[in-house]
């Protein structure tokens, strides 16, 4: 049994993409080929020499987006990381004291 496996292939297909380029903001029935969990193409009527070990996705009348990540985030609450994951509001204003 071999170690190495196959790429991995995700075909979204018809999708609506929304992005961050100000000269295309939106794509209207576009296909996004993710090779090994990363972008590989972007385009209409994508396809793959691949068929057999590709996972197709009928992205028809759905909205596709980049990831969201919250860059605001305040250099000291790195020291916390991990800490307070599952406090609420309530427990964190209690217990910030006796951490810091």
């Amino acid at each position: 049994m071999s170690n190495i496996s196959s790429p991995v292939f995700v075909l979204i297909k018809n999708a609506t993409v929304l992005t961050v380029d100000p000269q295309s903001q939106v794509l209207e029935n576009t296909d996004i080929l993710v090779k090994d969990g990363k972008i590989a193409a972007l385009g209409q009527d994508l396809s793959t020499p691949f068929e057999d070990s590709v996972s197709v996705i009928d992205a028809q009348g759905c909205i596709v987006t980049p990831g969201f990540v919250d860059g605001h985030h305040h250099m000291w609450q790195q020291l916390l990381r991990g800490i307070a994951t599952d406090w609420s509001l309530f427990d964190y204003t209690v217990n910030m004291r006796t951490i810091v």
